[in-house]
């Protein structure tokens, strides 16, 4: 089947030094996030733990900062069974929050009273993240 192979091919581009614990517990996540998460079983959904990038990976800190919309909902909640560095889980829940709350507000100030910080907090937290 094609999920398997597209499975395969992605499994053989991490670094699992030899533990079958690792791999089963990744498979395990993928599992269990569609089933209760609803995430779609997709080998974009595959979940990714610090443990299985490359040395050099870590060493290069290479993790990407800017996700639609969907993308940070989904990477939100990989978050929570996942191991994902804290600051940039709670900056991408935070940006992913402030994105939503901004949509559903008429203006900066009515944002601000419907989420309860000062407009200076939230001006602060738009530059941060790039929101216009």
């Amino acid at each position: 089947p094609p999920l398997f192979k597209e499975l395969v091919d992605l499994l053989k581009t991490y670094y699992w030094r030899g533990n079958i614990r690792q791999l089963f517990k990744a498979l395990e996540s993928w599992i269990l996030s569609a089933e209760f998460d609803e995430i779609p079983l997709a080998v974009e959904n595959f979940p990714v733990f610090k443990g299985m990038l490359s040395p050099e990976h870590k060493k290069s800190g290479a993790q990407t900062t800017q996700h639609s919309g969907s993308e940070a909902e989904s990477m939100i909640v990989r978050s929570l069974n996942e191991d994902f560095d804290h600051e940039q889980s709670v900056d991408l829940y935070e940006k992913t929050f402030l994105v939503r709350a901004l949509a559903r507000s008429e203006s900066i100030s009515s944002c601000c009273k419907a989420v309860n910080i000062s407009r200076s907090t939230l001006d602060g937290k738009r530059r941060k993240f790039g929101l216009n």
